[in-house]
């Protein structure tokens, strides 16, 4: 295995970490929390954008089957292609303007369709990993969402997709589940 761009090390409560040319994890020390990074020189970055308000058509609950969904058109998508001999870094940067009208608008940023580093495990019993933006008020208001994910890629060409759903009433209510618009997807990774 080839790992001449990447290192992921588990770090404390300040994400460092270091670029070197080798793979490895370094053990827990006292004080970690066991977070993971990963650093590499990026060259490229590409921003997809939709200005439009997107509607979910799909709650990640149901049907309560224990997995979870989302809507069935991701809400941004994009390929990129990755250059290099070895593994490196692939950051992604999400944002929108949200919706929710039922509890929460899920969001879940994949590589190939891999959930990236940065999502939330379990959230409600449901394993499929997911970041989320709750309401709050009961007035459906529009907020600001963000949030930074990241992957170890090998060199070559990835699709990149933002899914999206409404969350998490039992019974929901009619569709739309939420929406998002001024939805924007900042990828930085080494292009050529």
């Amino acid at each position: 295995m080839n790992t001449d761009n990447v290192k992921l090390k588990l770090v404390g409560t300040t994400l460092a970490v270091f670029l070197l040319t080798s793979f490895a994890f370094v053990p827990f020390t006292k004080g970690q929390t066991g977070q993971i990074g990963c650093e590499s020189k990026s060259k490229t970055i590409k921003v997809v954008a939709v200005e439009n308000n997107q509607d979910a058509d799909a709650v990640f609950n149901n049907p309560g089957d224990g997995v979870g969904h989302f809507s069935s058109t991701p809400l941004l998508a994009t390929t990129i292609e990755v250059s290099g001999r070895g593994r490196s870094c692939l950051v992604a940067r999400f944002s929108a303007v949200a919706r929710p009208s039922d509890n929460f608008v899920v969001y879940q940023v994949r590589v190939d369709g891999v959930p990236m580093k940065g999502h939330l495990p379990g959230f409600i019993g449901i394993a499929t990993p997911v970041v989320v933006d709750a309401e709050e008020t009961d007035q459906n208001l529009d907020r600001m969402v963000s949030h930074d994910f990241f992957a170890v890629v090998e060199p070559g060409v990835h699709r990149i997709e933002v899914l999206f759903a409404g969350c998490c009433s039992q019974a929901p209510p009619p569709p739309p589940y939420g929406s998002a618009g001024a939805s924007v997807l900042t990828l930085e990774y080494t292009g050529n």
